[in-house]
């Protein structure tokens, strides 16, 4: 969970910001995991833009099965969802991006991607 508050000298650019997540991971064995994850991002200001997503992740992990270990690769599926308020600043603030109405998901307000993510620390 994260909070933060920005002051600003003009009142009406203060924001609050949000955050919460979860991302609980379940062994099938040595060196296969399920990982889930859950997070809501939410921004303040006159209006509240609000951001959910939710990831699942069948996780191949060949030095173990213990939290730290990697490396690790994960194919992922995420769904998040947005609201207006979210999909408006972005067009204000950052024309052409995912939460943009001219970005990947066009005026819709939900989408959904897939990748395949590596984790290695050194």
């Amino acid at each position: 969970m994260i909070y933060q508050k920005d002051e600003r000298e003009e009142a009406s650019n203060e924001q609050e910001w949000y955050s919460a997540g979860v991302r609980p991971v379940y062994a099938l064995n040595d060196q296969f995991k399920l990982v889930g994850e859950l997070g809501f991002d939410a921004v303040k200001r006159d209006k509240t833009a609000t951001l959910t997503k939710l990831t699942f992740a069948p996780t191949w992990s060949p030095k173990g099965k213990g939290f730290w270990d990697r490396p690790e690769f994960r194919l992922y599926y995420t769904y998040a969802i947005w609201n207006k308020e979210a999909q408006e600043r972005a067009d204000l603030n950052n024309a052409g991006s995912t939460l943009s109405s001219t970005g990947n998901f066009g005026t819709s307000r939900n989408g959904s991607n897939f990748g395949l993510q590596v984790e290695y620390w050194w």
